[in-house]
């Protein structure tokens, strides 16, 4: 299997291709000179974060260093919403209290990226004693997990610990004995994240109207988007996945090698952050010129295969072949394991034949047919005389096999005309 994508999870005016490394430990001199750099950059981080929080999931204010309430300016949640929009004295932020929480939803799950993955913005204006605040995130509401410390002094980013999260924690910690007696703890602007956890579109090729996956052929999957190619893949297993995805509308088309034909390609599929979207394709098997025989043909191959006189068209070898795939794709049909001896019985039974050993005779036949190359599921056959319209013969196999016990003189019927080559559309 050949996967060719490029790993583009940032989302925003900024976009990262490449695949995420192990973080090592690097000496301290470099540690402070990435310090220091990272604190000239912080606005250019803030101004390429392009996911805010949208809700408040919960929060529990702390109280100021003397006891007191805070002040109602500095009391509303909802300010920790969005970008960060204070500045000067204008008062656009939550302050948590010593001890105290709140809990922000997103748009999206938080993705893990490249780098930092969460950003957390506190105000502080003028000279201003330590505030700072454990960050954790969560999947459920239920289980946390500490992503990292942030405060007022620059350090207001952090890693997330886990592949996707929903909701982040944001706790002050702050030593209140550092602050005179109306300090208020850590000061909320925003919580933005880099990235959006990707999805995933992913599906099987099913043989004709079965649910048997199609293996040893090499199909093309591709991916687009808005018209453009972002992802594409071999396969030779019948299944495919595409990852990595940022939530939007994609389309999925499966292109089919010679002989094979797919009727449901493209489909649209829309992806979700963090979810997994299916779509399948189903291909049928189509041969340009006919070359269909009747029973009689296919007596005289497993009658000379199974020790009779004659010459053949097919060896053992390939009969052997021909049944297994249809064991594959139509799963026990008859009773009994498929060889060569059990199917020349279906073909030659006993005198007097019931209407059901006719019907599984021709319909074995016509099995043989499409295992042999000599016509495709996907070729048509005009079947108005016994009620069902124009359909392939794919269709026409799934009728035969599913009122074979109910109707066998149809199905008899049915298999018999098409494998005498006097139906085909």
């Amino acid at each position: 299997m050949t996967n060719n994508t490029q790993q583009r999870r940032r989302v925003g005016n900024i976009t990262i291709t490449g695949t995420k490394t192990k973080r090592t430990t690097i000496s301290t001199a470099i540690m402070i000179a990435i310090f220091l750099l990272s604190v000239l950059a912080i606005q250019t981080v803030e101004a390429a974060s392009p996911m805010y929080a949208n809700s408040v999931v919960g929060y529990l204010q702390g109280k100021r260093k003397d006891g007191s309430f805070v002040l109602p300016e500095r009391s509303n949640p909802n300010n920790a919403l969005g970008p960060p929009d204070s500045s000067g004295t204008l008062v656009k932020f939550f302050s948590l209290g010593f001890g105290g929480w709140i809990i922000l939803g997103f748009p999206n799950p938080i993705g893990n990226g490249v780098g930092y993955d969460v950003l957390v913005v506190e105000v502080t204006w003028g000279s201003y004693p330590l505030e700072q605040a454990d960050v954790y995130v969560s999947q459920d509401l239920s289980s946390w997990t500490k992503a990292g410390t942030v405060n007022n002094k620059g350090v207001n980013q952090v890693y997330l610990p886990m592949s996707c999260a929903k909701y982040v924690k944001i706790v002050d910690t702050s030593d209140k004995t550092l602050f005179d007696s109306t300090g208020d703890g850590f000061d909320l602007d925003a919580v933005g994240a880099y990235y959006v956890c990707p999805g995933t579109v992913c599906g099987s090729i099913f043989f004709d109207a079965t649910d048997v996956v199609v293996t040893g052929i090499s199909f093309t999957v591709d991916l687009y988007q808005d018209g453009a190619l972002v992802q594409w893949m071999t396969t030779t297993t019948g299944t495919y996945s595409f990852g990595n995805l940022l939530p939007g509308d994609y389309s999925v088309e499966l292109v089919s090698p010679s002989g094979w034909v797919v009727t449901d390609s493209p489909q649209d599929a829309t992806v979700s952050a963090g979810g997994t979207t299916t779509v399948n394709f189903h291909v049928f098997t189509v041969v340009t010129t006919t070359d269909i025989r009747s029973i009689g043909f296919w007596k005289h191959q497993f009658a000379v295969a199974t020790g009779g006189k004659g010459r053949a068209q097919y060896t053992s070898t390939q009969l052997q072949a021909f049944l297994d795939f249809i064991k594959t794709y139509w799963g026990s049909s008859f009773a009994g394991s498929l060889g060569l001896q059990s199917a020349y019985q279906i073909l030659n039974p006993d005198e007097p034949a019931s209407m059901q050993d006719r019907a599984e005779q021709q319909v074995l036949a016509l099995m043989l047919n499409v295992a042999s190359g000599k016509v495709g599921t996907g070729n048509m056959v005009d079947l108005s005389a016994f009620g069902l319209g124009r359909v392939n013969v794919g269709q026409a196999i799934q009728y035969c096999l599913t009122n074979l016990d109910v109707n066998p003189e149809l199905v008899k019927d049915i298999a018999d005309t098409i494998n005498n080559g006097l139906v085909f559309a």
